[in-house]
């Protein structure tokens, strides 16, 4: 039979909550970005991909600007191209994976 350490069972329990943030708060400053609170790291990880789900609007307003008319020249074949190839690519990837995971 085991038995209980008394000084475990009688601490403070302010100091019990202090020792529990001192040992999973979220650090300040550049040490923020090695935080392990799970709640955190999912908050962040879907504004990322809100804010790329943004950029990949952005692309897709730019795409539906191009065609919106015939014989349009707001863009180039060239630069529209890449912007559509953006726009797919931002979507899938930095946004819709990240966001179902």
């Amino acid at each position: 039979m085991k038995s209980v350490n008394q000084e475990a069972v009688e601490q403070d329990p302010q100091q019990l909550h202090e020792d529990l943030h001192d040992i999973w708060g979220n650090p300040k400053g550049l040490k923020a970005l090695t935080i392990v609170n799970h709640t955190t790291l999912g908050l962040r990880f879907m504004i990322t991909g809100m804010v790329f789900f943004l950029i990949g609007g952005i692309l897709a307003m730019l795409v539906r600007t191009q065609l919106a008319m015939p014989d349009q020249d707001f863009m180039s074949p060239e630069i529209y191209n890449q912007v559509t190839t953006m726009h797919g690519t931002v979507m899938m990837f930095l946004f819709a994976i990240p966001m179902l995971e």
